[in-house]
């Protein structure tokens, strides 16, 4: 029987302007991506970008899931598309802002035991 944990992805971390690892799906186990919300305090609106990479891989077009997307001004973005999406063991969960310091990712999901 599969040992299945829902966890804590990403707790409110601020993106920065390049893509960095914010998640990274453990050794002998797949996570399943329950939610993905990215948080604009700012009054100004500021894009994102969010890459579902493999293990080994790079943040890329080919594992873009959400193109670059405005998220208005003091507003918070649902990233529906990430829903239920699977990351394999060692691959990561990336993302970018395209202003510093203006938006914040957080994620759930669940880890599977493989």
């Amino acid at each position: 029987m599969a040992n299945i944990t829902n966890v804590l992805l990403t707790p409110g971390t601020v993106l920065t302007t390049s893509p960095v690892v914010y998640y990274t799906s453990p050794v002998a186990t797949s996570t399943l991506l329950k939610k993905l919300t990215i948080s604009n305090t700012t009054a100004t609106p500021a894009t994102a970008q969010i890459y579902l990479v493999p293990s080994a891989g790079s943040p890329v077009a080919a594992n873009n899931i959400l193109p670059t997307t405005t998220v208005g001004a003091l507003s918070t973005l649902e990233v529906y598309v990430a829903e239920n999406q699977m990351i394999p063991t060692g691959g990561t969960l990336q993302a970018s802002a395209g202003t510093a310091a203006a938006l914040t990712i957080f994620a759930s999901g669940i880890q599977i035991l493989n």
